[in-house]
């Protein structure tokens, strides 16, 4: 192969990444990030010294609004503590709170999953669980 029909192969190849790269549809996906609790260390976990809600923020590349979340709490040893169930939102809003409607228990840790599915029915479940300790 000669030096220009590889020059030509590199170059149509960066067009194509570079294409790629500026499609919405090619790099979509639906994100979810808790932000309260904020700890994603069993070792170091968000102290509370009330029942805080569950914050989080959600964001989808595509634009589409968020129909459901879920969210799950489990004690240390991943005992499901509560759950809201798959829950309508129905929004285009990015940050997200919501309380927890039965008291949750103190003087242990818990582990906090969100997750959040789109208008597509696309889900993310949030990275990294969070963990908090409540002392109220």
């Amino acid at each position: 192969m000669n030096l220009f029909k590889k020059s030509s192969l590199v170059s149509g190849l960066l067009a194509i990444i570079i294409l790629l790269s500026f499609s919405t549809s090619a790099f979509a996906y639906t994100k979810v990030s808790v932000t309260t609790p904020f700890s994603d260390d069993q070792a170091d976990p968000s102290m509370f010294n009330y029942q805080p809600n569950i914050e989080w923020f959600q964001d989808d590349t595509e634009g589409d609004y968020f129909s459901t979340f879920w969210i799950n709490i489990y004690d240390e040893n991943w005992n499901l503590v509560w759950t809201s169930g798959i829950t309508t939102q129905n929004t285009y809003q990015k940050l997200m709170s919501i309380p927890v409607n039965t008291a949750l228990p103190r003087y242990t840790k818990l582990i906090v999953t969100v997750g959040v599915q789109d208008g597509t029915g696309e889900w993310d479940i949030g990275g990294y669980p969070k963990w908090m300790y409540l002392t109220y």
